[in-house]
Parts: structure tokens; C-alpha cells; sequence
């Protein structure tokens, strides 16, 4: 499969620039028209009055954002967290990504979590906790976890739709659209790897990853909520159209950890995600997908847009997180 999925590279290549920049030192970082924004991908800056970096506290903040990030074939925090004492924050730092902000207020009866935008540079999210004590704050922040940790993933996921939408390329995106009715920024880094009438796929591959996506549709016989329906006919389609490197090997559902369906809601849309970890059939090689399913408006059809990505030699959180945002591009718009 390496063979078949890591070629045709050359368009792709020429549009890398563009998006995406990969480092050679074991991981990747995302460059989506951010020259404004300091900081990498899934970084936390974390501001108090005193510094506590190797401190109890410290870690257990380091803790609560590092929550293992779900699904993907290595452990990786869903966030890399910084600490930086409030008198050291100036120049650069005020421009970091994503930043959060510990304040004690002694004459505070409670404590508070709120969020803003854009506070010191375009595309910025801050999350400020603010309390009587540490002991308190911490309290606070742990009740309050989920919430905290959407605000970052939330900006990190509006930070990659917007730089997507600027590299989309007009002719795939509308191909997609027309055949299944589903609107998604693909970037113009991806190029046609397969299309028939009821499956697609785009890809970008380079020496080093596969990243791609995936449309396809089958009818509708009640099991929008089977995970096993869903890895049924997952598994038709791939074991047709996205074979290995040798013959009779294909890409199918990984049964090492079973796969995770979750029912979302967004605006006035309602999707099945489904997380999992894929693998090649007959070949040692594999990573992680991420897809969202929803009945077309006839009902009649359940439609998928799925992402994969294949990266042995690079973390995989934020390509995760890249195929999210593609997936994503305009649900409740």
C-alpha cells in the first residue's frame, strides 16, 4: 500500500508550501496563514503571578490539558502545556495561540472560567481562571475540564477550517458537492486519487505521510448508529478501491481497539463521528481515521466523509486535527 498510496507526489508537492510545513525532528506543524500567531499547534501558555513550572501544581495542570488524545496508534496529549511567570509575559508571548491565564483574586468568593478571542493577536483564544487561592482554582479548573479544553481545540479547529478555506481548491470541493451533497473545503494539496459513483478519495502524499479523504454512500436500512454497520460498509469500500502493496492486501478497520461512534450535534446538523484506528490487511502498516455520517435529505442514503492519515515517522494528533477541520468545513453554516 506504501508503494500505491505514497506516489503521484508531484502536484502535491508543489503546493506543500501552501499549507502544510513538516519538521524533521519526529513531529509536524501546521502553518495555515498564522504568521501572526506565536506558538505550535496544541500548545498552552500558561500565565501566573509566580512561577511554578516543575512544581506539583504545575503538573497537574500539565495533566489535565495532556489528557491522552483519543484514537490514534501512539500515546500524544490532546495539549503540550508552557508555563511562563506574568512578569516574563511580554514581546512575543502575547501572541502565543493559545494561552491561559491564572489570576488570584484574595476578596473572590468563587471562582470564574471565561474565554476571549483575540485579545492580543488575530485568531488568538485566552481562557482565564480566576480565584481566591491555588488550591481553589484547581478545584475550579478540574470541575470545569471538558469546557477548558474545548475552548483550545475549538480555536485550533477555526484557526485550520479558515486557512483551509483559503487553499481550496474550487474543482474537488465542487465535485463533492454535486455527488454527495456534502460541503467541504478540500485544500489544494490533495489531489484525485479514485471517483466512482458512490466513492471518492483525495489524498496528499509525500515521501513521509498519506493523508486523505474519503466520501462515499450507501443505503440507508436503519443502521446510521452501528458501529458495526458502519465498519461493514466502511470496509467494502476500502478493501475495493485503496488496495496494499501486494496483491490481495487492502486498508481496512483496525480490530485492535474497537471503533467509537458518538452522536454530535451542530447547529441545526446532527452527525455520527466515528473514531478508529485502520490497518492493511496482510501488511504490517496502519494509523488513525475520523469520519462523520448523516442521512441525506431524502433519507434514504447514509453519506460519509472520512479521514485518514498514515505518518509512521511523525506524531499523529494534529494531522487528527487537520482532517477534523476538513471534515468540518462548513457543518451549520
Amino acid at each position: 500500500m506504501r508503494e500505491l498510496i505514497v506516489k503521484r507526489v508531484g502536484q502535491a508537492l508543489l503546493c506543500i508550501v501552501l499549507l502544510v510545513q513538516l519538521s524533521g525532528c519526529g513531529g509536524s506543524s501546521t502553518r495555515v496563514y498564522e504568521d501572526n500567531l506565536t506558538g505550535e499547534p496544541g500548545q498552552v501558555l500558561v500565565v501566573t503571578e509566580a512561577p511554578i513550572k516543575g512544581s506539583a501544581f504545575a503538573d497537574s495542570i500539565s495533566w489535565l490539558l495532556g489528557e491522552e488524545y483519543p484514537y490514534i496508534p501512539q500515546v500524544e496529549p490532546s495539549f503540550n502545556t508552557i508555563f511562563l511567570p506574568v512578569k516574563n509575559f511580554t514581546g512575543a508571548f502575547k501572541s502565543f495561540r493559545n494561552i491561559l491565564v491564572i489570576d488570584y483574586k484574595a476578596d473572590s468568593l468563587e471562582c470564574d472560567l471565561y474565554s476571549a478571542q483575540d485579545v492580543w493577536a488575530e485568531g488568538q483564544a485566552v481562557a482565564y481562571v480566576i480565584g481566591p487561592d491555588q488550591e481553589a482554582v484547581w478545584h475550579h479548573m478540574r470541575e470545569n475540564r471538558l469546557g477548558l479544553e474545548r475552548v483550545f481545540a475549538q480555536a485550533e479547529r477555526r484557526r485550520l477550517i479558515a486557512g483551509y478555506r483559503q487553499a481550496r481548491d474550487a474543482e474537488l470541493s465542487g465535485l463533492l458537492h454535486r455527488r454527495f451533497g456534502v460541503a467541504l473545503d478540500i485544500p489544494k494539496t490533495m489531489v484525485m486519487r479514485v471517483d466512482t459513483t458512490d466513492f471518492t478519495w483525495v489524498s496528499l502524499e509525500t515521501k513521509d505521510i498519506s493523508q486523505g479523504v474519503l466520501c462515499y454512500r450507501y443505503a440507508n436500512r436503519g443502521g446510521l448508529r452501528s458501529v458495526d454497520t458502519f465498519v461493514a460498509h466502511r470496509d467494502n469500500f476500502t478493501r475495493r478501491y485503496i488496495p496494499g502493496p501486494n496483491p490481495g492486501t487492502y486498508m481496512q478497520v483496525a480490530k485492535v481497539l474497537p471503533a467509537e461512534l458518538s452522536l454530535l450535534r451542530f447547529g441545526e446538523d446532527t452527525l455520527v463521528r466515528v473514531r478508529g484506528l485502520w490497518d492493511v490487511h496482510g501488511h504490517a502498516m496502519g494509523g488513525a481515521f475520523l469520519a462523520y455520517a448523516r442521512l441525506n435529505p431524502a433519507r434514504d442514503s447514509v453519506v460519509v466523509t472520512d479521514g485518514y492519515i498514515y505518518a509512521p515517522r511523525f506524531n499523529k494528533r494534529d494531522y487528527v486535527r487537520q482532517l477534523e477541520a476538513i471534515l468540518l468545513s462548513r457543518v451549520a453554516e
